[in-house]
């Protein structure tokens, strides 16, 4: 303390306070009150570490710890973005929004915002019951915060605080501060002692107090904001830390911890005037938060953060928080507590079939022609039916060019098993053995108007017809012996078809052509004009004439 108060006292402030405790055992092992006991212009008597101080920013952890009790989760989304509480809008540090953001992030990097809507998920009072449980004694009155408690509008001790941080680096046990090992008389009899039995109780799940931990001591995920060398970062070695800063820069705060240390900075005025503007507590408490935490740790074996059984790494679509499918345009991977891992897949990016001429369900008398496979974002706040979060979220995803619908729940009624277009050949039937002309015809049925039929020969098309009867006259002249295939196409008004298609085979002719009959001649200017009938072989090829 003594090394930072020139920068201290630059930045408009006059005293600082010191905690620090083994999480561990609870002992406390340093506790600075004040930097000058002796100062009296600023009351230097006062011991600021039992003093009741709004703890900004470094209020968070407790109230995404209450979040984690539940399905929230370091990977859920929250939505960044301007909303209005009721009389309270609340902005970030910087005055901009991020958008969609993970818990982790938001904590990470001390967003406003995304930390209001936790404390309005999980509600005032059950944030206040675990504060309780984690050994923070003011905080009493539900009546008497808001949703601005997140952000440090309640009063608390630094004490209480690092006790707080302490129960988090023990897996969730809480241990009750001891500033005194033993009371001896003058004879040296022992009248007190510590006993490490004493005031310990599990105050939040293992599995919670690790998600903490990791979020807090995740330095590249916090550097976004703070940046990767910031004084909350200690290089290989594992510790949690969080910032704290009131309004107006009237406080500023640091606190965080590894599992052997834990340890928390205020600086500001005893008499709670404000600092300069900028003084936040990554600038005016995290140095003295990082020179005794480097100081008394070095040389301490790197310990990490014990991981509990039940924790669990899981990949999952980023805004619905849920198991991604083929359709999630983007996944996120973080650790889950036991019962935080999702039941259900994505329900946000849903691919479904619809009629694309009335945007319904298809279904699976929908004719193939009609269906379109289509995506729906059915992008929500954290609260849908709160317009005040609702709206700000769908004009973000119109900013981004997302449209948000939802994917039609009534199916499509336009077909059914006996309205859909049928066709089939009345002639010539399947393998039929022909011969010269015939005459291929088509029947069709359904409830909507058949707009056309295109008939094939050998995939070479014969005319399309658009009205009845459906029929087209073949000729097997120049066909190849052996099979041959008719297909028909029925289009309907809508677009539906439906095919049938037919085979019919022409045979190898072994009769003798017969004679042609009825020739004769009638003159012209300069010449004649024959006509003649026919026989009626079948694959006549030719008829020659003779001038004698």
């Amino acid at each position: 303390i003594n090394d930072n108060m020139k920068q201290i006292t630059g930045n408009g402030g006059s005293n600082a306070a010191l905690v620090a405790m083994d999480p561990k055992t609870g002992q406390v092992v340093a506790m600075v009150g004040s930097h000058d006991y002796f100062d009296t212009d600023h009351d230097g008597n006062v011991n600021v570490a039992l003093a009741n101080r709004q703890p900004g920013s470094s209020f968070k952890p407790i109230v995404y710890a209450t979040a984690f009790k539940g399905s929230f989760n370091p990977a859920f989304t929250l939505w960044d973005v301007p909303t209005n509480f009721g009389n309270y809008q609340p902005n970030n540090f910087d005055g901009s929004f991020r958008g969609p953001v993970s818990m982790r992030f938001a904590l990470q990097n001390s967003l406003n915002v995304p930390a209001v809507k936790t404390l309005a998920l999980v509600g005032v009072e059950n944030a206040l019951k675990t504060a309780q449980d984690l050994g923070i004694t003011t905080l009493t009155d539900p009546s008497r915060y808001g949703l601005s408690l997140v952000l440090g509008g309640g009063e608390v001790k630094l004490s209480e605080m690092v006790s707080a941080y302490s129960t988090f680096a023990n897996k969730g046990l809480n241990r009750e501060p001891a500033l005194i090992l033993k009371v001896q008389d003058r004879n040296g009899k022992v009248l007190e002692q510590f006993e490490d039995s004493r005031g310990k109780r599990q105050a939040l799940d293992p599995q919670i107090a690790y998600e903490i931990s990791a979020v807090l001591s995740d330095n590249n995920t916090r550097a976004t904001v703070f940046g990767i060398n910031s004084p909350l970062a200690f290089g290989n070695r594992p510790v949690a830390a969080k910032t704290g800063t009131t309004e107006n820069f009237r406080d500023g705060w640091t606190i965080g911890y590894t599992p052997a240390l834990a340890a928390g900075v205020w600086v500001g005025n005893n008499d709670g005037r404000v600092l300069n503007r900028g003084a936040d507590g990554v600038v005016v408490a995290a140095p003295i938060f990082h020179a005794f935490m480097a100081s008394v740790m070095d040389g301490w074996t790197i310990e990490p953060f014990e991981r509990p059984a039940g924790i669990k790494d899981a990949t999952v679509d980023k805004l619905s928080n849920k198991w991604p499918t083929e359709n999630s345009p983007e996944t996120i991977t973080d650790i889950f507590a036991s019962w935080q891992l999702p039941t259900e897949k994505d329900t946000i990016h849903v691919k479904v079939n619809i009629n694309k001429q009335n945007s319904l369900l298809a279904t699976e008398f929908t004719p193939a022609e009609l269906v379109e496979q289509r995506l729906f974002t059915n992008l929500h706040s954290e609260m849908p039916r709160v317009t005040s979060w609702e709206y700000p979220v769908l004009e973000w995803a119109k900013g981004h060019d997302i449209t948000v619908s939802n994917p039609p729940t009534e199916k499509d009624s336009t077909y059914t098993e006996t309205s859909r277009p049928t066709i089939r050949f009345t002639s010539p039937t399947d393998n039929q053995t022909v011969s010269g002309h015939f005459t291929a015809n088509v029947a069709t049925s359904g409830s909507i108007t058949i707009s056309q039929i295109e008939l094939f020969l050998d995939d070479g098309s014969l005319g399309v017809k658009t009205s009845a009867p459906y029929q087209v006259a073949v000729a097997t002249t120049g066909l190849a012996i052996g099979n041959h295939t008719l297909k028909a196409i029925a289009t309907d008004s809508n677009g539906a078809s439906a095919t049938a298609t037919t085979s019919f085979n022409i045979s190898q002719v072994t009769s003798t052509p017969t004679d042609v009959i009825g020739l004769a001649a009638a003159p012209t200017n300069g010449g004649a004009v024959l006509t003649w009938h026919n026989p009626l072989d079948v694959n006549l090829a030719k008829v020659r004439l003779y001038l004698a």
